[in-house]
This record gives structure tokens, C-alpha cells and sequence, in this order.
């Protein structure tokens, strides 16, 4: 395929994804969570009955009860939020209930919702801990430690666009689920690694302000043909964990901005590294070196076994072992396998297609 086909089918793959990187940065600049100190003790749960047809589980009708938590706010008022999923499996976690069950809990009949309640009620009336709890919109978003280093992410995101764009790369995908942020640049030239494989070098934003995630700068690899992404070596990867915050959060501002200022040049000074020209001839012979690997199928297995579900590593193996050869690279390689793990990657949830892509580009950077 020559450079010129190669070059308009990457283009078309970047104006096709333009409008997602555009959605990251709305929802980024319009979700801005609430942070509130709250001690365990002073937590109260409930079910709320709300008319939600979309997640009626089967053996109920309208309405659906929901489960809320309440808390006294610094003024005396009582506060109460529905949950999210993740923030649901976090407050069972940290009560030391398994998620599994609270959940079949919480979709039971009203003694199973009343055991759920008052587990909850005792596991934190005996807790001595305090907790960060992180709302948008009337909806807790996380429920994480005290020690969570919160950060701006609306300056770090604007500096990673500003400074790649500076190098002449393009925003290129963005995803933004409830819990989880990212974006990636590409610079908008392909490049031939060896004969007929065709890439795209950049760098991954990403975030999680509900600790569902780090704080992560990471190289990034599109292979131009079947438009299958890769992040690679992280440049950055923070976890969300600082000092104990004061449970008046105004007096720990300061620390929240002199951290987000630090990040932000950490950010600005890695993403001139992430579009070097070292970094660039690195990802280059390390993408030679992999795509020159011979391996067996069995490689999958032992490599990914315990990172994938048992139907994933079935389809990542049935796309290795199987006849194609223009959304994966021929021949039995390491370089097939990873694109193999990236093209399973596409079929699935946007948070589980981030874990697997990255986890392809773990293997491409070992």
C-alpha cells in the first residue's frame, strides 16, 4: 500500500475521532466534582424509590429503589447522594463487604436491601476513618481516603493539548466516562517501520478524579492500517495519594494548588520528551524489535492469562491464530499478538478497551 493511501486513511481516522477529543474537554471543564470530609460514624444509608426504567431489574417495577448515602454537612445540613457503580463498589470494599455481594444485595428483595443497609450502617458507625467523598451533580462519584491528592484537572488537560499541539501533533481520540478521562495526540505522519506496517507516533492523557485510575503521561502507537491503538511507556504515572486533608477542605487549597501547579509542569516538560526525536527513534527500533519476535500462541496465555477474562484471551487468541492479515500483521510475532490484544480491545466497554490497550502496550514496551 503506498504512503499517499496510507497517509489519507490515517487522516480520515483522525477527522472521524476530532468531535470525541472535543466531547473530553466539554465534559472535563463542565464536571468539576464537590468534595466534602466526612467521618465514617457520621454516614446513614438509605433506598430511595426512583423511577429509572432503564436499569428496572427484572423481579421489580417502577420505581426503582436506589440507594443513597447520607451525611451531615459542615453546617449542620443533611446531604444525600444517589451512587454511582464505582462509588457503590468502593464503599463496600472499604466496609469489607465483596462487591459481588453487595450487589446482589442491592438488586434483592427489601431484607436483602435492609441486611445491605444496616452492614453498611455498622461496618462505618465502628470505623475511626475519615473519607473524601466526590459528587457531581447530586450523584457520589467516589468515596476514597482522606489522603486522595486532589488536583485541577482542567489546567493539566489544557497544558497537554497546548504543548502537543506546540509540536505539531493533533488531538486524536478522547474518551470521558463517569469515573475516568483521557486523550490522545498524534503527530499526522505516518511512518514505515518495516515493510507494509505503517504507525503513528503520539502521547495518552489520562486521569481519574475518583481513583479509578492515575494521573498518567504515556506514549502512544496507532497502527495506521487497522487504526488499532497501543499506549506504551508511561512518562507519568502518579498515584492520587498526598497528605491527610483538613476536614474544612478550604484549608487544604493551597496544598491542591501548589500540587496541580507542580503536575503541570511536570506535564508541559513530558510532553516535549513524548515528541522528541530520541523518543521517536526509540518507539521505532523497539516496534522493529518486537515485529522481528518470533512466538508461539501459547505466549497469550502465559503473558495475559491473569489480566484477561477467559472470553477475552479466547478472542485475542482466535484473532492470532486466524487467516487475517490487514487488521493484523502477518506471521507468528509479538507484534501480531499485541495488535491482536488491541483489536479485542475496540469491541469492548470504552474503561475495559483503556485497560487492554494499555496492557498491549505494556507488552510492546517490556
Amino acid at each position: 500500500m503506498s504512503e499517499s493511501i496510507i497517509r489519507d486513511k490515517l487522516e480520515a481516522a483522525i477527522r472521524s475521532r476530532e468531535a470525541t477529543a472535543g466531547t473530553v474537554v466539554a465534559r472535563t471543564l463542565e464536571e468539576v466534582p464537590v468534595d466534602s470530609i466526612v467521618r465514617g460514624s457520621a454516614l446513614s444509608w438509605q433506598h430511595r424509590p426512583v423511577n429509572l426504567p432503564a436499569i428496572r431489574p427484572a423481579n421489580y417495577q417502577d420505581p426503582v429503589p436506589v440507594l443513597e448515602a447520607a451525611y451531615p454537612d459542615q453546617d449542620g445540613r443533611t446531604v444525600a447522594l444517589g451512587m454511582h457503580p464505582h462509588a457503590f463498589r468502593q464503599v463496600a470494599e472499604r466496609a469489607g463487604v465483596p462487591t459481588q455481594y453487595a450487589e446482589a444485595l442491592n438488586g434483592g428483595e427489601e431484607w436483602q436491601r435492609a441486611l445491605l443497609r444496616h452492614t453498611l450502617a455498622e461496618s462505618y458507625q465502628h470505623a475511626a476513618g475519615r473519607y473524601l467523598v466526590r459528587s457531581v451533580k447530586g450523584e457520589m462519584r467516589g468515596f476514597l481516603s482522606d489522603r486522595f491528592r486532589r488536583l485541577d484537572v482542567r489546567p493539566l488537560l489544557e497544558t497537554f493539548v497546548s504543548e502537543a499541539t506546540a509540536r505539531g501533533a493533533v488531538p486524536f481520540e478522547g474518551l470521558a466516562s463517569d469515573v475516568r478521562v483521557q486523550l490522545k495526540a498524534l503527530i499526522p505522519t505516518p511512518v514505515e517501520v518495516v515493510p507494509g506496517e505503517w504507525v503513528a507516533l503520539g502521547a495518552e492523557w489520562a486521569n481519574s478524579d475518583y481513583g479509578a485510575g492515575k494521573y498518567r503521561l504515556a506514549l502512544f502507537i496507532l497502527r495506521v492500517l487497522c487504526i488499532n491503538g497501543l499506549v506504551g511507556s508511561d512518562l507519568i504515572s502518579q498515584v492520587h495519594l498526598g497528605g491527610r486533608l483538613d476536614s474544612r477542605l478550604e484549608y487544604s487549597r493551597r496544598t491542591y494548588e501548589l500540587d496541580t501547579a507542580t503536575m503541570r509542569s511536570a506535564t508541559r516538560d513530558l510532553v516535549k520528551v513524548a515528541f522528541s526525536e530520541e523518543t521517536r527513534q526509540a518507539q521505532i527500533g523497539k516496534i522493529r524489535e518486537v515485529a522481528a519476535k518470533q512466538i508461539d500462541a501459547g505466549h497469550l496465555a502465559r503473558n495475559w492469562g491473569k489480566a484477561l477474562t477467559k472470553d477475552e484471551l479466547a478472542k485475542v487468541r482466535e484473532a492470532y491464530e486466524g487467516p487475517d492479515v490487514e487488521n493484523l500483521p502477518p506471521g507468528p510475532t509479538a507484534w501480531r499478538a499485541t495488535q491482536a490484544l488491541a483489536w479485542v480491545a475496540r469491541t469492548l466497554p470504552d474503561d475495559r478497551r483503556l485497560d487492554l490497550e494499555r496492557l498491549a502496550g505494556q507488552s510492546l514496551a517490556a
